[in-house]
C-alpha cells in the first residue's frame, strides 16, 4: 500500500470540477423546484385572490392559466367558492411533479443525468388515459379524486425525465469546458 505525504492532498472526488457539476445540478433541481411551488401558488392564487376582492389579480390569473387548461369550473376544485385555475387532473399532474421534484434528490443523485426509459413514462400515463376514456365512454364516471389521483401520478413520474434534463441543460457549457474530464452520470 502506497502512502502519500501529508503534505499533498488528494482529492476524493472524482475529477477536478466535481464540486462545481453537484453545485450546478443542485442550483438547477432548486430552480425546477421553485417554478413548480410557484406554479401551484399561481393556480390556488387565483381562488384566493378572488375570495379576497382581487378581481384584477384573479381575471389575470385565470385567463393565463387558461393557456393549459379548460377550467371547468365542475371539474375542478374549489377554495372559498371559487374554482382553482386549473382543473383537478391538471392540479394532479402539477402538484404530483412538484412533490416528486421535491423528493428527487432522496431517491436518485441530482448528478445522475439519464432518464429513466421512456416505456416508464407511457405505463404511468395509462391509469390517466384510462380514467379519461371511462369517462368519456360513460362506462365509469370518473371523480374529481380519481382525476387527481391519475394526474398525481403522471406527474410525478415526469419529474424523473424534467429534472435530469434540466440538470443535464445546466451542465452541458460545464462538461464542454471541461474536455471530458468528468462526466455527470
Amino acid at each position: 500500500m502506497l502512502r502519500s505525504s501529508p503534505d499533498v492532498y488528494v482529492s476524493q472526488v472524482a475529477g477536478a470540477g466535481a464540486p462545481q457539476v453537484k453545485f450546478r445540478a443542485l442550483v438547477a433541481w432548486a430552480v425546477t423546484l421553485c417554478g413548480a411551488f410557484f406554479f401551484i401558488a399561481l393556480i390556488v392564487g387565483a381562488p384566493l385572490a378572488a375570495h379576497e376582492g382581487q378581481p384584477l389579480l384573479a381575471r389575470v390569473l385565470y385567463e393565463s392559466l387558461h393557456l393549459v387548461c379548460h377550467q371547468i369550473p365542475e371539474r375542478s376544485f374549489q377554495l372559498g367558492a371559487h374554482p382553482f385555475a386549473v382543473c383537478t387532473r391538471c392540479f394532479g399532474l402539477y402538484t404530483g411533479f412538484a412533490c416528486a421534484a421535491l423528493l428527487y434528490p432522496l431517491m436518485r443523485s441530482l448528478t445522475h443525468a439519464a432518464a429513466p426509459p421512456r416505456s416508464f413514462i407511457i405505463i404511468a400515463a395509462l391509469p390517466l388515459c384510462l380514467d379519461w376514456t371511462l369517462g368519456v365512454t360513460g362506462l365509469w364516471m370518473n371523480t374529481a379524486w380519481s382525476r387527481f389521483a391519475t394526474g398525481s401520478f403522471l406527474g410525478a413520474c415526469a419529474a424523473f425525465y424534467v429534472v435530469p434534463g434540466l440538470v443535464d441543460l445546466s451542465l452541458r457549457k460545464l462538461r464542454s469546458s471541461s474536455s471530458g474530464e468528468f462526466d455527470a452520470t
